[in-house]
């Protein structure tokens, strides 16, 4: 029962949480062990409140899932692991989730409850609601930053929560593009919000949110204040492994039809991509820590 309980907590999506690292690195203080500690905690915290919310969705979506081909094998949709011992893994996590955030500030606290709140709406009304499904996702992604900013006393800026939100928006298009693709339009039994999209739909949207993404990051990277901040002009040259990231990983959505299931199957398994993100992380931590 452990083993299927690990499963359904889907623990590749923990890699989601990463961007809670982000207000770290960009702060400075990634070889500051107090502050790299506090927010891996937070990490852990998003890990456990994530996990939960996952049992919850495969819950309530049970019978759709039995229809699906690849999410029928859950052990929930599957029959592995009953309702009643999923229904508990999920409060304990998420009580988890909440005890660990006593831990931290009030300012925290709220935006953990923000979180459940959007995942709780995404749940039971959004993930139904055509472009508002992808956006609800992405606002959880701003969260994230938000809380590992808070957590070590370091405001995000506009800059980080705009390219945040955006590059979420991205893979959650892509993700839905590449679920399109892959089950088609007569999805009523498995995904109802994928009826309400189009190839060409999402191909603009995806075209238009890449632009920006890119073009929002260019930009962060030129700007006076990031130059007066890093005390160098130097970041400017990262914006090389953003574009060849998200081009990567159109590549992979259009071609390898890969990006149906999970973006973050790409940035674990995609040599490629894994190897871009790497370099860009070292290429930052080093530019902006010189």
């Amino acid at each position: 029962m452990l083993r299927e309980i690990f499963i359904s907590a889907r623990p590749r999506q923990w890699i989601k949480n990463l961007v809670i690292f982000a207000a770290l690195i960009f702060s400075r203080n990634i070889f500051d062990t107090e502050l790299f500690l506090k927010t891996f905690v937070v990490f852990v915290d998003f890990c456990f409140l994530s996990s939960g919310f996952y049992i919850v969705n495969d819950l309530l979506d049970i019978d759709s899932d039995r229809f699906h081909p690849v999410k029928k094998f859950r052990p929930i949709a599957s029959g592995k692991l009953n309702k009643s011992a999923a229904l508990i893994s999920a409060v304990i996590m998420i009580a988890a989730g909440l005890s660990l955030a006593s831990l931290f500030n009030s300012s925290y606290l709220v935006l953990v409850l923000v979180f459940l709140a959007l995942n709780f709406a995404y749940s039971f009304y959004f993930k139904n609601v055509v472009i508002l499904d992808v956006m609800v996702i992405a606002v959880g992604f701003v969260v994230r930053a938000a809380a590992g900013g808070e957590a070590i006393a370091v405001a995000i800026s506009g800059w980080l929560f705009v390219c945040t939100l955006l590059l979420a928006l991205f893979l959650g298009f892509s993700k839905r593009y590449g679920e399109l693709m892959r089950h088609g339009q007569n999805t009523s039994n498995t995904r109802k919000v994928l009826e309400h999209y189009s190839k060409d739909l999402l191909n603009q949207a995806i075209s238009i949110i890449a632009a920006a993404t890119i073009a929002a990051y260019a930009i962060y990277t030129m700007s006076e204040e990031t130059v007066n901040k890093f005390h160098s002009t130097n970041l400017k040259y990262t914006l090389f492994f953003v574009i060849y990231g998200i081009l990567r990983y159109v590549y992979i959505i259009h071609k390898k039809e890969d990006g149906g299931e999970v973006p973050e199957n790409s940035l674990l398994f995609d040599r490629s991509i894994l190897i871009n993100i790497l370099l860009y992380v070292f290429a930052v931590v080093l530019i902006i820590n010189r």
